[in-house]
């Protein structure tokens, strides 16, 4: 796994790791750093997901990640998709290295 060599990559995956914990009932979580994949890939799989046209005009390199988790809502099952876009080519004055995106399907 290349969490160790990425602090960005560590943030994102804790990140993930507490929103499940603050939802109690989440399960199933998956987290897929999609490696390898072009900006249109990336960005093909964000609008399948319904992921907000503003992160669609990217220019920069980024690491992906896509997320799911299932939660109880209202007492219905739901499920949580979305993905992290983490730049890789901005300076680290840059104040807003990372966009997270979530939609829930029921």
């Amino acid at each position: 796994m290349k969490l160790a060599k990425h602090p960005m990559h560590q943030r994102i995956a804790i990140w993930l790791f507490s929103t499940g914990i603050l939802c109690s009932s989440a399960t199933a979580k998956t987290y897929e750093f999609l490696e390898g994949k072009t900006l249109s890939e990336i960005t093909y799989l964000s609008r399948d997901d319904g992921i907000p046209n503003r992160l669609h005009g990217i220019i920069c390199g980024v690491s992906a990640y896509r997320f799911t988790y299932a939660m109880s809502l209202l007492g219905k099952g739901s499920t949580v998709f979305g993905a992290a876009l983490e730049p890789t080519d901005l300076g680290p004055s840059c104040l807003c290295r990372q966009a997270l995106a979530n939609r829930e399907a029921i």
